[in-house]
């Protein structure tokens, strides 16, 4: 929750700082924005050095499903999917030159809970976070980079990855400047870079 807090302080800050606009909470537009299967929100902050990138999606964009994982067949998909979104290459395509090193991961959602071997943020579930059958995940990342400037072109790949996945609302603040877009396919680059 610490990590959540901090990435949203720093986000809309810069947000705040871009637009010199009223921004509404993070929590307040977690609660008002739709559960909507096959689609995401992905949000990136590049901060001097450091790149933040958080993505939040309903389970079933991940795995299928929204329950908590009981069946054999349904641990092993949760265990495939951490597997495959700690392994930063199956998120974003960075350029090595820029030089970026994983320095914090997480995921916080209930499908991972209870699934031996994983090593996930639990928390007290919010509310909103869990109604009706409906489920939703966060990711966070930490990047360090020595050469930003390098980040040019930056594209996610996590279409490729997550095969449920169809949209996403992507989000990135760099140097002040917001940048927003609807992203279809990992052939189309992060605004902003």
């Amino acid at each position: 929750m610490k990590i959540r807090i901090a990435f949203c302080i720093i986000f809309f800050a810069s947000l705040v700082s871009a637009n010199k606009e009223k921004v509404v909470s993070h929590h307040e537009h977690r609660a008002n924005s739709a559960h909507e299967h096959g689609s995401g929100e992905f949000n990136v902050v590049l901060a001097e050095k450091t790149l933040s990138v958080e993505l939040h999606t309903p389970a079933e964009s991940l795995v299928g499903f929204e329950h908590k994982a009981k069946s054999d067949n349904d641990k092993k998909k949760v265990s495939d999917i951490y597997k495959k979104l700690k392994d930063e290459q199956n998120v974003l395509m960075m350029p090595s030159s820029a030089n970026c090193k994983l320095a914090k991961f997480e995921v916080e959602g209930e499908i991972f809970e209870d699934i031996p071997g994983l090593n996930v943020v639990s928390e007290e579930h919010e509310h909103g976070d869990h109604q009706d059958g409906h489920s939703d995940i966060e990711v966070r990342y930490v990047f360090e980079c020595t050469n930003v400037a390098n980040l040019k072109g930056m594209k996610v790949s996590l279409f490729k990855t997550l095969k449920n996945l169809k949209r996403l609302k992507v989000q990135t603040v760099i140097n002040d400047k917001q940048n927003s877009a609807d992203l279809l396919n990992e052939t189309q680059p992060l605004p902003g870079f």
